[in-house]
């Protein structure tokens, strides 16, 4: 997953969810970029 954002952010995209159970994220910002690492790297573990 964070190998996929660095590519969007490598091709000047960002990713932004919309809706993340009553707030939004933006992983061009630094905290959606902490949120968006907190979540993956709990995914990783659960996997």
């Amino acid at each position: 997953m964070l190998t996929f954002v660095g590519t969007l952010r490598a091709r000047g995209a960002r990713l932004r969810v919309l809706d993340l159970r009553g707030g939004e994220m933006d992983t061009h910002t630094p905290t959606g970029s902490m949120v968006l690492t907190v979540m993956a790297a709990l995914a990783q573990m659960e996997w």
